[in-house]
Formats: C-alpha cells, sequence, structure tokens
C-alpha cells in the first residue's frame, strides 16, 4: 500500500497497523485516522452501513490481486469446485473481473 501510494518509508503516519485485522483498519478509517486501499470483496456487507467510509474506486489500474480456486486434477469432486466457482464468480462486486479456466 505504501509503495502504492508513493509515500516514503517511515512517513507512513504514527499508527500502526502491523497485525491488524482489516475491521480494524476500517474502524479507524471511519474514526477519521487515515485511509487505506481495501478489496472490492471486502466491501460488502451490512457492517458497511453507517460506517462513516467514502469508498472510491482505484481508477489507474495499477492496485490488482488475483484470487485463484486450486485444486488437483485427480479430485474426486471436481463437479463440486466448479459448481463453487461459479458461485463465487456470480456474487462479486463489479470492480472484479472473475476469469475461468
Amino acid at each position: 500500500v505504501l509503495s502504492f501510494c508513493k509515500v516514503p518509508d517511515g512517513k507512513a503516519g504514527q499508527v500502526n497497523t502491523l497485525q491488524t485485522s482489516l475491521s480494524t483498519i476500517l474502524a479507524l478509517v471511519g474514526a477519521g485516522v487515515g485511509v487505506t486501499l481495501v478489496p472490492a470483496t471486502a466491501l460488502s456487507g451490512v457492517w458497511m452501513t453507517d460506517s462513516g467510509i467514502t469508498m472510491r474506486r482505484e481508477t489507474t489500474g495499477e492496485a490488482v490481486r488475483s484470487v485463484r480456486l486450486l485444486f488437483r486434477a485427480s479430485y474426486p469432486r471436481r463437479e463440486l469446485m466448479e459448481k463453487m466457482a461459479d458461485i463465487i464468480c456470480a456474487i462479486l462486486p463489479d470492480t472484479v473481473e472473475p476469469a475461468r479456466r
């Protein structure tokens, strides 16, 4: 996050968020302590209601990540994994572009 935001080491502020949960970081943001980058998949749910957080899309395309569902080729329940992948793809927010292989 610091390199993406082009913040030099040691200049990130006074709050130590190492080993902190995402919900704690978002509570800090909601309290006005700072800003953060959050995966789009973490932004749904009733806990965001009245959180005091304003969300904006990252538009440069530089902040990306890949999440994969993997299983052995010999896994006996392949059909179950395919259905799970379909369900996951169906509920993703519109900022996520699923790629199926």
